[in-house]
């Protein structure tokens, strides 16, 4: 990143580096894993039924290839400035990820507001849970929208790079946080007796 935000800033001619092509990759795999994680929780938490976590696994996996054929390409180039031509991939790789975080987001809030009892306990358990996953989903869904909007304003520039750089510790936050929620969750429902939610569905 020193070399393509500093000693070659704006220089469109600037040599293009393997590392380039070697941290996108390792981000898209590490993006696409946490996503299918969470998958796993949609599908727990629906109990087995299978259509939303499969839709996350399709987007996710889509912009899984749409950036690792970029990547590809990348090490293909010569010189940064080619890179303008294959904007597209860059944009279908976010669209994708865009539509992943909100399937999830919207998959987990689902089935969670579903298992709402008159339990004022159980239903701050779940409003906590829901709470993390509005808010990482959020998180996630801007930064994408932001590369996207660089991209498409900016074509020649490379300020989406700002998001994508910082989008792979987003969900590697998001996965920690969800984690940890459980933590809270358990907190919230010490001592109750006969009220159980499993931490594994949710």
């Amino acid at each position: 990143m020193y070399v393509l935000c500093v000693q070659s800033f704006g220089d469109p001619l600037s040599d293009v580096l393997w590392s380039y092509a070697v941290h996108g990759t390792v981000a898209f795999v590490v993006n696409v894993c946490i996503q299918n994680f969470f998958a796993h929780r949609v599908y727990r938490l629906g109990r087995g039924a299978a259509h939303i976590p499969v839709a996350i696994s399709l987007t996710s996996f889509g912009s899984f290839a749409f950036g690792l054929a970029f990547n590809i390409m990348m090490l293909e180039m010569r010189v940064i400035g080619q890179r303008v031509s294959h904007n597209h991939y860059i944009i279908g790789a976010f669209s994708l990820q865009v539509a992943c975080d909100i399937l999830i987001t919207s998959g987990l809030v689902y089935y969670l507001f579903k298992y709402r009892s008159t339990i004022r306990r159980t239903n701050q358990a779940l409003n906590a849970l829901t709470f993390y996953s509005i808010n990482c989903g959020a998180i996630n869904i801007v930064s994408a929208i932001g590369a996207i909007t660089c991209v498409i304003f900016s074509p020649q520039g490379l300020y989406w790079t700002t998001f994508f750089v910082i989008q792979v510790k987003l969900y590697f936050s998001s996965f920690i946080a969800i984690l940890n929620s459980r933590t809270h969750v358990r907190d919230i429902l010490h001592g109750q007796d006969g009220i159980v939610i499993s931490m594994s569905e949710a």
